[in-house]
């Protein structure tokens, strides 16, 4: 009797703890539903917040563009209107590659470089073309025996040599002024332009004003015949020549000043 006694109070203890446990359980779910709702209710936040960023950076406006370089033969305020409809899609939008594409195609611009400075820079520096020489009846030469052709001709530089050839010739020309040049130049004599013409022959003027038909072949080594007659059988004569014509086996025609006299390549 005592046992089965002992056990119905068990039962009833039980029973009565059975409301405890459902209401901790049920503050447990609630608990759980409201940190859930909390997590989601962060991420939204941080989305939104993320997207509004993310949109503001987009809209950012260029503030700001300066332009850079040392402007002898383009216009920077032609630049700068070249410029603004590139603006319209913003600082981070910006199409750099387009941008410098289109300022490049000057012909007195040789490159160009932009960068973005945060938060609303733009930085652009443009080098121009440096002329050594003239290349025909419109074209020019650069530093780096590249050939370009301007719209407008190159100003506020004086007495560029003058260079032409036919197509695919400018390196040989360039080499043999050069060369010439650099000889002339120990003589006191300035070589002030140099021609091949499609025949292969060769021409030159010098600063004087005296023409030199040196024709084809070993045109350095005319030069340096002509040189060796310089001083002795023309000797102070050399200055009144008009024009030298070393297109012979065995020497060279004279075209003196006083008597006009002339000849053709």
């Amino acid at each position: 009797m005592a046992v089965f006694n002992n056990k119905k109070v068990m039962r009833g203890a039980s029973r009565k703890n059975q409301p405890k446990a459902v209401a901790a359980d049920f503050k447990k779910r609630i608990y759980q539903a409201f940190t859930a709702l909390a997590c989601v209710s962060l991420l939204v936040a941080v989305a939104l917040g993320g997207f509004r960023a993310y949109d503001y950076m987009l809209s950012q406006p260029v503030n700001r563009v300066a332009i850079n370089g040392e402007f002898v033969h383009v216009d920077k305020a032609s630049l700068a209107a070249q410029v603004q409809p590139f603006l319209i899609d913003g600082f981070v939008l910006l199409d750099i590659e387009a941008m410098q594409q289109a300022l490049t195609k000057n012909p007195w611009i040789v490159d160009v470089q932009v960068a973005r400075q945060w938060p609303d820079h733009i930085d652009i520096t443009v080098t121009e073309q440096k002329p050594v020489a003239k290349w025909g009846s419109k074209a020019y030469l650069n530093d780096k025996g590249e050939l370009f052709e301007p719209q407008t001709p190159a100003v506020g530089i004086p007495d560029l040599p003058q260079l032409s050839g036919p197509a695919g010739s400018v390196e040989k020309v360039m080499k043999n002024f050069g060369e010439l040049g650099e000889v002339l130049a120990e003589k006191n004599l300035r070589l002030k332009s140099l021609a091949l013409n499609e025949q292969g022959v060769w021409s030159a003027h010098l600063a004087s004003g005296m023409k030199i038909v040196f024709g084809e072949g070993d045109v350095m080594g005319k030069l340096q015949q002509l040189l060796l007659s310089r001083q002795t059988a023309l000797g102070d004569e050399f200055d009144q020549i008009a024009a030298i014509d070393m297109r012979y086996s065995s020497g060279f025609a004279v075209a003196w000043q006083q008597q006009g006299q002339s000849f053709s390549e």
